[in-house]
């Protein structure tokens, strides 16, 4: 299983790399002072840049990014059934892959707050399947 679930991250990395370009400077906040120099050298690797030139500056580049990052998620939404008829990406049990997508739904929730547009843009996706996963999993696991 663990080549399956290698895989799959690999194949969910521009996922997380795109939003890790709108996340991790914003986390930046959330890290103790004594720590910050650490956090920003680390994750600054993990980008390939510095936070400066990863966030999107002005309103357009930041649409466009997260018009890239929909296009991803819409990539994600073809893993699952077209027919929605189960939530999850194996069927009515959640899996490891589940557990990665929703994961990252989390970290935006986390980061920028349940009232973030951006937020709430990811729960309507694809026919908030997003927002469904998050119920789905949120429920299973209470």
């Amino acid at each position: 299983m663990k080549g399956l679930h290698r895989v799959f991250i690999d194949a969910y990395k521009p996922v997380d790399v795109a939003l890790g370009r709108l996340l991790i400077p914003k986390m930046i906040k959330f890290v103790p002072e004594e720590s910050t120099s650490s956090f920003r050298r680390t994750m600054e690797a993990w980008l390939g840049e510095p936070f400066e030139a990863v966030y999107p500056t002005g309103e357009e580049e930041y649409k466009a990014a997260v018009k890239g990052l929909e296009n991803l998620f819409g990539m994600v939404d073809k893993w699952y059934d077209p027919e929605e008829s189960q939530p999850f990406i194996m069927g009515s049990k959640a899996c490891f892959a589940d557990l990665v997508v929703i994961s990252r739904v989390w970290w935006v929730r986390a980061v920028l707050g349940r009232d973030d547009p951006l937020f709430r843009d990811i729960l309507s996706w694809n026919n908030s399947r997003w927002g469904k996963l998050l119920l789905s999993v949120e429920t299973l696991y209470k």
